[in-house]
């Protein structure tokens, strides 16, 4: 993706290093990345995200953690795509 691009993933159990090196690298490219996880997961992924990427909502990129959700599904979305659905259930 592009800088300046947004990407935007929701995951229950985020526990891929692969994913986590790939957000990072898109993130440090210059793509807004927000991404949204469980809080009550804790996993070393997500605390690599935390620090990298942060949670201040005036940047364009965070990591939002939705405590009491129900969050248990992944969804992923790419700046042109018209397909791209919330969660089953709303983030609150």
């Amino acid at each position: 993706m592009p800088p300046g691009a947004t990407f935007r993933v929701a995951d229950y159990l985020f526990q891929s290093p692969a994913a986590t090196d790939a957000i990072i690298a898109a993130f440090r490219r210059g793509v807004n990345v927000r991404v949204v996880l469980d809080s009550h997961v804790d996993t070393p992924e997500r605390r690599k995200l935390d620090g990298v990427i942060g949670h201040d909502r005036s940047q364009g990129s965070l990591v939002y953690r939705v405590a009491g959700s129900g969050l248990k599904h992944i969804g992923a979305c790419t700046p042109s795509s018209s397909r791209c659905r919330p969660p089953a259930r709303e983030l609150g």
